[in-house]
């Protein structure tokens, strides 16, 4: 068999002779085949990872192409290249949980909300150290 391809491949007994169709075989996607995913201005790449037959759809976690990304993306097998179907990936905010505590002349404080991406905010200083006044920003 060849893994180059998927299908079914018809042979045909006629007037003592084969005849071959082959009609409905399809290059499918080997796992080294690859394809970009656009988020925002970032094409991070996708890489099939195992065989895909032709015309096959997979899903992906955004996650999957870096941990700056969420949502899902898929996957399809045309003709032996892969391409993006329904892609919902975004570049993921700064969680409270991904943030070390902030520190300030020994006291901490926690980052005090989930920032979005692109976005800048600014906190009390005294959040993280009730001595201190005024503002900072992330």
């Amino acid at each position: 068999a060849n893994q180059l391809y998927s299908g079914m491949l018809t042979v045909t007994c006629l007037y003592g002779g084969l005849v071959a169709d082959v009609s409905t075989c399809n290059l499918a996607c080997l796992p080294t085949s690859s394809v970009t995913v656009p988020v925002g201005d970032e094409t991070p790449v996708a890489v099939a990872g195992f065989r895909l037959d032709h015309g096959t759809d997979d899903v992906r976690d955004c996650a999957s192409l870096g941990f700056r990304y969420n949502g899902t993306f898929g996957l399809n097998c045309s003709q032996g290249g892969l391409v993006v179907i329904n892609s919902a990936c975004a570049i993921r905010n700064c969680l409270v949980s991904d943030v070390p505590p902030l520190e300030l002349d020994g006291r901490s404080g926690p980052l005090g909300a989930d920032l979005m991406h692109g976005l800048t905010a600014t906190q009390t200083c005294s959040s993280v150290n009730q001595v201190y006044s005024g503002s900072f920003t992330l």
